[in-house]
């Protein structure tokens, strides 16, 4: 064993000389801000003898918050100035007891080398018990430096962090367009938007990641948004550096700032649509990862009796149920993912990846893509039904998804590919509650956005992507409601299984610009059965200018033998009539479907 050396003391990497000039410019500085305020509203104020109108009155209130907002700067700036004031008399100290410790340390050194010269029976320094003690000491000495330094610092970063300013009645960057951020609203848990993600992604990365730390109940917040799927698109190539323009999902192309809010945080991104989804399943493989690490610790710590109670809790017993039932669908989801694309490279015709990821409710929501949908000049949104969930569907969705996207890529000419997203992105209902509009209503919404995303994403790789949604049983149900909702992007939608929508006619929603298809096995009962249950809901294939295709035992044009599907589940089987005609509607070639 080595004596301690001069490696082994922490360096001090803040100028303290430096800490006290901006703290002496700070203390100039907010001593003027109270009398700049109070000038600028007597100023303000005059305009009362000049200016008549029915709005005068507001308009020459709106600078009286600024008095009050400027003695809380003022105070707050002294705050930083205080802080910073001790934080260089902290590193001060620190500083003087460091070059002892490198003075103490040579000195050390230099008798460990005496001694060793000195030593003619080839002994080792630790066996002498003056120069072992010494050793000791000093290792005490430079570990207790290391704790005193790294607690300055964090008493500093403390007191920076403690610091706020009321700014009540003035809006903080009002106008987005500017880039502003109504820092008030976030501070108060408010709605989300690009401005807040583009100061995000202005910080440093060491400010950022201590933002994150910070505020894990924001950032699940976050999961849940309404951005436009353009504007997030836009948004995001504004802050590439160039390099992507040609590919802005290439994942060798991000800036410096992409990479950043990627690293710290991915909860903004995951589930944003409008964005790459190379860069979705990124940020979401990141969050998967971390959520079942931390639920894995809270089940661990209960299970060993040294958990300790979170504010809000009710009990150990609660919040291990919670635990248990969001951790079993996220291992389902990291089972069913696989391995992630590796960095630089497109994903594989198949490839999986999580483009949607919402942790913020038990249990989460997801999708999952099949292919490249980056790229894919074709994709397809497959919405599951009554029942289904992250943890009990994923894996046979995934298979229907996989025959859906065979079938697609096999209608397909030239250069044209395929993918499709498997889309558990909402709440389905149950038996209780499959006979109600609320879930379709809402998960509609969460659809649009999905499809508004894909057609974006498309956009910003300027060119067109061909989008069509293929729902079965009570997906279709949402589809419909997602139809109602304006500008959704979809090209040609599908309903295979079908227990009715809440339509009369192709009046009561949106058309895709290619039409509506469905399909309905005559030996369907469990749709027949929810059609009759609901009482008002009405059969796509019942619905004129919806074309109807064949689910039965059929023969393709080229001779091929086509399986008749058989009851609810069954319409994506390969070989079926379904799923075969459900390639060419996908393709954009609705008119080659057998009926």
């Amino acid at each position: 064993m080595s004596c301690v050396s001069a490696g082994d003391v922490p360096e001090i990497t803040v100028d303290e000389a430096e800490l006290r000039a901006v703290a002496m410019t700070l203390d100039a500085r907010s001593g003027s801000t109270p009398d700049a305020a109070a000038s600028a509203l007597d100023e303000w104020r005059r305009l009362s003898s000049s200016y008549e109108a029915p709005e005068s009155q507001a308009a020459l209130s709106a600078m009286e918050p600024v008095t009050a907002a400027s003695a809380s700067v003022e105070s707050a700036v002294g705050q930083a100035s205080s802080a910073l004031q001790t934080f260089a008399a902290a590193v001060e100290s620190l500083r003087a007891t460091r070059n002892q410790l490198l003075q103490d340390v040579a000195a050390l050194d230099a008798d460990v080398q005496s001694a060793a010269a000195a030593d003619d029976d080839g002994g080792h320094w630790s066996d002498d018990p003056t120069l072992a003690d010494a050793d000791g000491d000093l290792r005490r000495r430079v570990s207790a430096f290391a704790e005193a330094l790294e607690q300055a610092e964090q008493d500093c970063v403390r007191a920076l962090d403690g610091i706020s300013v009321s700014t009540a009645g003035l809006s903080l960057g009002a106008d987005p367009g500017a880039g502003g951020v109504d820092w008030a609203l976030v501070s108060s848990g408010g709605s989300f938007d690009l401005p807040l993600l583009s100061a995000l992604a202005a910080l440093p990365p060491a400010q950022l990641r201590r933002w994150a730390s910070r505020n894990d109940e924001l950032l699940l917040q976050m999961m849940n948004h309404d951005t436009d799927p353009a504007a997030v698109a836009a948004w995001w190539a504004s802050l590439g550096d160039g390099t992507g323009a040609a590919d802005p999902a290439a994942p060798d192309s991000l800036s410096d700032s992409q990479r950043t809010l990627l690293r710290w945080v991915p909860e903004a991104l995951g589930d944003r649509e409008g964005l790459p989804y190379t860069v979705r399943d990124t940020a979401n493989r990141a969050v998967l990862a971390s959520t079942i690490d931390d639920l894995e610790s809270t089940i661990e710590a209960i299970e060993s009796g040294s958990y300790v109670l979170p504010e809000g809790s009710s009990s150990a017993a609660s919040d291990y149920a919670t635990a248990t039932a969001a951790l079993a669908p996220l291992l389902v989801l990291r089972d069913k993912v696989g391995r992630g694309t590796p960095g630089g490279t497109r994903p594989t015709p198949f490839q999986r990846q999580l483009v949607n990821l919402d942790t913020s409710v038990v249990p989460p929501l997801a999708a999952v893509a099949l292919g490249d949908v980056d790229r894919a000049s074709h994709v397809s949104v497959m919405v599951s039904g009554m029942f289904s969930s992250v943890e009990e569907s994923t894996g046979g969705a995934l298979a229907d998804g996989r025959a859906v996207q065979q079938s697609t890529q096999s209608r397909l000419r030239g250069d044209d590919t395929a993918a499709t997203i498997v889309w558990l992105d909402y709440d389905s209902p149950n038996a209780a509650t499959v006979n109600l509009p609320f879930h379709a209503q809402v998960g509609g919404e969460r659809l649009a956005d999905a499809t508004r995303g894909v057609d974006a994403v498309g956009d910003a790789r300027g060119s067109e992507t061909y989008v069509s949604v293929l729902a079965h049983s009570y997906g279709s149900t949402t589809l419909v409601e997602a139809l109602k909702e304006p500008d959704t992007g979809v090209d040609v939608a599908a309903t295979y299984g079908s227990p009715g929508v809440y339509a009369d006619s192709l009046d009561d929603f949106e058309a895709p610009r290619d039409g509506v298809y469905a399909t309905l096995s005559p030996t369907d009962v469990l749709a027949r059965t929810g059609w009759a249950l609901s009482g008002v809901r009405v059969f796509p294939t019942d619905i004129d200018g919806v074309t109807s295709f064949s689910s039965g035992d059929e023969t393709a044009p080229g001779g091929q033998s086509l399986d008749a599907s058989s009851g609810h589940s069954d319409y994506l089987r390969p070989g079926t009539t379904s799923v075969y005609n459900l390639g060419y509607i996908a393709a954009g070639h609705g008119d080659e479907v057998i009926r």
